[in-house]
């Protein structure tokens, strides 16, 4: 025999011992797997784990582990199972199965009560999540263990949804950061979990505010009765609207006695409790004490009420009969009349503990602390007594006013009272200044004239009103007959009129006429001057006028407007670098800085200026939520992928999907980490496009083919081809991706 035919014949026994082994151990597989789909686990184990011995030379050892997890969750053997789950994960990582093995792991340790121990396997493993369910059960899980530390990390790793803020909120300790979270909740759920915080923490006025804020109809059982409880303080007539639908829906018929009897004073309907918190309703209802309403023998209450009787008199009443609440309340609001607020509330004090009698004798001890300069007692008690008489919402709305909030919707509230003509003409000239300020013009317009007379502000705000509806003839003719002159600010709101209906031509004029005057404009007419010819479409003329009031202007509001502006020109001139420079400039005003920082933020990206995309994202995401905040953290991620900071950019990358599930963002999440060579978290994020986006007809299509690139990576290439071929199967041979998959097939072969 030759040695070239004792080489061979090596050769050929070689290859009929791979495959007798192969033969061998694929009747071993073939037994192993019958064993299990009969039941036959401990036989099917043994053939399982004979597979497993020298794996690495075996094609069958991960469908050998695989089943190996299966057999043990099967019969509930949580160790084993949770070994031979490590044991695939770590050998496997490539293989499809991996996350179902992950999510059975996960959910057999939650339903163990083991939540930190399913956080670290959803954190070291967390490219295997498909979505964040897990980490919300594992998140709530620990919240109800108390395990408030680590239930608080992980919430903070969630989608941002309603319940998850809920939570976190409930896991806060600081006011701020809980209204924060609460704010972010949708719709009136939000508003009633802030109601119900700002309450608890004394702060009635501005819960007052965000109960007025919610304007549509509330359909929810649990927020309606939580509406309801809410409107037991500031609007009893909505509470009992409220309670009459939940008295229809059962499990709620008892909440809503107690609302009424703490509400209404009455027992009648009280049922004994089934929860703690209608045990704590019920026990304040049954606190309350009971008021005689009834009048002694020998009073006749009609000679009190309509007869012509003094102080002196109704004070003689009450000392012969004591602790009569019609009679000390008929005194008392005598001592109002006449103005003597601190005695009128020492006489109907002792009633502020009566449900009855409680919110008028609030409605006194409000229009007492108004008079004692207590301005936020006064707000807290008249809008607690929900009194709308003209006495005290005018307390409530001047109060209102010293403590700089809004005080119009209590100005209209005495208005649609009757009054004297004398303190109508008083209201309806201080509402004229808040309806001008507000720019409430045909309100203003509405306000009889006559009422201005004597005032030269208020004359001036209604001729200014006039010319800003249009009405320049009778706003100039009672300017001429007043003053003698129209002003340029009169002038400027006719131009806003103008602005407002697109008469540019009839604006420029008025403009151009009032800027070649010799008097100097106030900095907003400079502006408008400008901004009239960039309206026209006319953007050099624009551009250069903006640029001389820059010059010449001081850092207001007109001047910042200037500088946005002049940035937006300069962008549609694709000119970048100068649009983010004025951009930032006008970033610096408060009011425009959300605005101006985005647009910087795109103009960087236009230019490719990735240190000043990241600068900028550093700045704006604090001034966001959401899905708005979802893009600028996806731009971020991208800026520093470009840059070279993979960390960074990973970091962004899964703040955008943890707001938002986006396709392009999983895409470039992979791509980060296939730049930074983890493969195994590359190849999952273009998994996750593919099973979460099927439909998508950009994104799935690339992220088949960039797993098929990553597994070439991987070294695992008869798993690469198994997807070019099914691009190529799915998408046909001369589809864009089809022909980009056949190449592939072609540098393999």
């Amino acid at each position: 025999m030759t040695m070239h035919d004792r080489k061979r014949l090596c050769v050929t026994c070689a290859i009929l011992l791979i495959l007798v082994w192969t033969a061998v151990w694929a009747n071993d597989f073939a037994v192993a797997e019958q064993a299990f789909e009969q039941g036959l686990y401990t036989i099917a184990e043994v053939y399982f784990r004979a597979v497993l011995v020298d794996q690495a030379y075996r094609p069958y050892a991960p469908d050998a582990a695989f089943y190996l997890t299966r057999i043990y969750a099967n019969q509930n053997e949580f160790l084993p199972f949770v070994n031979a789950v490590n044991v695939f994960l770590a050998t496997y990582d490539f293989d499809e199965r991996c996350p179902h093995v992950l999510s059975d792991l996960l959910e057999r340790l939650c339903a163990h009560g083991a939540y930190r121990l399913a956080y670290e396997y959803a954190t070291r493993y967390n490219y295997l999540l498909d979505n964040d369910e897990v980490l919300c059960r594992i998140g709530h899980g620990m919240f109800e263990q108390h395990d408030t530390l680590w239930a608080a990390r992980v919430f903070s790793q969630c989608p941002i949804e309603d319940t998850i803020l809920i939570l976190q909120a409930a896991l806060s300790s600081d006011k701020e950061e809980k209204i924060s979270l609460f704010e972010q909740v949708k719709g009136i759920k939000g508003i009633v979990h802030t109601i119900e915080l700002l309450l608890e923490t004394g702060d009635t006025i501005s819960a007052y505010d965000a109960y007025c804020s919610i304007d549509t109809a509330v359909y929810d059982p649990e927020l309606l009765c939580r509406y309801a409880k809410a409107s037991l303080l500031f609007d009893i007539p909505k509470m009992d609207a409220a309670c009459k639908h939940l008295q229809t829906i059962s499990g709620y018929e008892k909440k809503t006695a107690y609302f009424e009897a703490l509400a209404h004073g009455t027992r009648e309907r009280l049922i004994i409790p089934d929860n703690e918190e209608e045990c704590r309703l019920f026990i304040t209802c049954l606190a309350l004490p009971a008021l005689d309403s009834d009048l002694p023998e020998g009073i006749d209450l009609d000679s009190i009420l309509h007869g012509s009787i003094s102080l002196e008199e109704l004070d003689s009443i009450r000392s012969a009969f004591p602790g009569i609440y019609l009679i000390d309340s008929i005194y008392c609001e005598a001592l109002v009349r006449e103005g003597k607020v601190h005695e009128a509330f020492n006489v109907i004090e002792p009633y502020l503990g009566y449900a009855q009698t409680y919110h008028y004798a609030r409605c006194v001890r409000g229009l007492e602390r108004y008079s004692k300069k207590d301005y936020a007692g006064a707000v807290q008690d008249i809008l607690l007594s929900q009194n709308q008489g003209p006495r005290a919402q005018y307390a409530l709305a001047q109060a209102n006013t010293y403590l700089g909030r809004d005080p119009l919707k209590a100005y209209e509230a005495v208005l649609s009272a009757h009054l004297d003509s004398t303190f109508r003409v008083q209201v309806q000239k201080e509402m004229i200044k808040l309806y001008f300020q507000k720019g409430m013009y045909a309100e203003v317009v509405a306000l009889p004239n006559d009422i201005t007379a004597g005032n030269d502000t208020l004359q001036k705000y209604y001729m200014y009103s006039l010319a800003h509806l249009g009405n320049v003839k009778k706003a100039d003719s009672l300017a001429l007959a007043t003053f003698g002159s129209i002003d340029h600010v009169q002038a400027d709101h006719y131009g806003a009129y103008l602005l407002a209906n697109k008469a540019y031509r009839t604006a420029r004029f008025l403009y151009d006429s009032l800027w070649s005057t010799a008097s100097p404009l106030p900095p907003a007419m400079y502006y408008t001057w400008a901004l009239v010819p960039m309206l026209q479409g006319d953007i050099d003329t624009a551009l250069a006028r903006f640029k001389e009031f820059i010059r010449h202007g001081t850092p207001d509001r007109p001047y910042y407007l200037s500088m946005f502006k002049s940035a937006t020109i300069h962008y549609l001139r694709e000119e970048f670098d100068s649009a983010a420079y004025y951009y930032g400039e006008a970033g610096k005003d408060d009011s425009l800085k959300l605005d101006a920082l985005q647009n910087q933020l795109i103009c960087y990206k236009k230019g490719a200026e990735w240190k000043g995309v990241i600068d900028v994202a550093e700045n704006l995401l604090p001034l966001l939520q959401g899905e708005t905040a979802a893009e600028v953290y996806f731009e971020y991620g991208y800026a520093q992928l470009r840059y070279g900071d993979f960390r960074g950019a990973i970091t962004n990358f899964q703040q955008a999907l943890q707001r938002v599930s986006n396709p392009e963002y999983f895409f470039w999440l992979g791509e980060t980490y296939l730049a930074k060579g983890d493969f195994v978290e590359a190849l999952y994020q273009y998994r996750k496009i593919a099973h979460l986006f099927p439909a998508d007809e950009m994104w799935t299509p690339t992220a088949w083919y960039k797993i098929g690139i990553t597994l070439e990576f991987m070294e695992q290439l008869d798993e690469a081809r198994k997807v070019y071929q099914d691009i190529i199967k799915k998408r046909g041979a001369a589809d864009t991706w089809g022909v980009e998959a056949q190449k592939r097939l072609d540098l393999m072969d």
